[in-house]
């Protein structure tokens, strides 16, 4: 009995993981529309999509040295998704210009990379590969994190993409442990485990935790810059203006010392010559 519900299982996320995956490679869609409409890219996750092109390459010469067509279908379709981004970005950072060297450049990376993952590299340093990509790639949007916890602003982690990360990881892991693949597996889990931590910011920067995640800056925090040490300076009565609104900015010959007046009233030190 339960090699049959195993089979079916297997059967419902043979169906269920290129559905969603193919929801998630085609949830940039909107973001890139917009900036094809406004002629502005800068807010396009361009590295995110040089990456996961290099996944899907990585991908689709391993569902066909498996012969599994899930695997095979779903990183074709992310890798065309991919390709119409990257050729909108061109779009508009070159005016419409140089597709023909674009074009070549493109295909040059394209059928070299696919040709070597699969005549050249063996399965098991194929495997390795694609590990270490979706490794980098699942970080990429973590890189911002210091700012984010800073801010506590969430706006550079997009939330529709980054939930279906997570729901798509989820069930490719669950794919991998029934056709017992690990190098299936452990891209899925390792991705899996940084979406939902992306997941656990969302909520944070939403206020929807009940703990706080603050501690995190700890090891993002970069060394500041020394502060000048503010010093009171020593003067005479009379020296003051009666209207301190007449304080002027700088002082000059005050124990011999230039000093800066600030709005707390007092003076950055400046070592001068008398």
């Amino acid at each position: 009995m339960s090699l049959i519900d195993g089979l079916k299982l297997k059967l419902f996320l043979s169906f269920v993981c290129p559905l969603v995956t193919m929801t998630q490679f085609a949830s940039p869609a909107p973001v890139v529309v917009e900036g094809l409409r406004k002629l502005d890219v800068q807010n396009l996750p361009t590295p995110v999509f040089i990456s996961q092109a290099a996944c899907n390459i990585l991908g689709t010469a391993y569902g066909i040295r498996i012969q599994n067509k899930v695997v095979l279908a779903s990183n074709m379709f992310g890798l065309a998704c991919q390709i119409l981004f990257l050729a909108s970005y061109h779009y508009v950072r070159n005016g419409n210009g140089q597709w023909l060297w674009y074009s070549v450049q493109s295909q040059v990376i394209y059928c070299i990379g696919l040709y070597a993952c699969v005549e050249v590299f063996s399965l098991h340093l194929l495997g390795q590969i694609i590990t270490l990509f979706n490794l980098i790639l699942f970080a990429v949007p973590l890189m911002k994190l210091g700012t984010i916890l800073r801010t506590k602003n969430a706006s550079s982690l997009p939330t529709a993409m980054t939930l279906v990360s997570t729901l798509s990881n989820g069930f490719w892991s669950m794919y991998a442990l029934l056709i017992k693949d690990m190098v299936v597996l452990l891209p899925s889990v390792l991705g899996f485990v940084l979406c939902a931590f992306q997941v656990l910011i969302l909520l944070w920067c939403h206020n929807k935790l009940p703990f706080d995640l603050g501690f995190l800056l700890l090891p993002c925090r970069t060394i500041s810059s020394p502060v000048s040490k503010k010093v009171a300076p020593v003067v005479e009565e009379d020296w003051l203006p009666e209207n301190p609104e007449e304080t002027p900015r700088s002082a000059r010959n005050v124990i011999g010392k230039e000093t800066d007046y600030d709005s707390l009233g007092f003076y950055d030190v400046v070592e001068t010559d008398i």
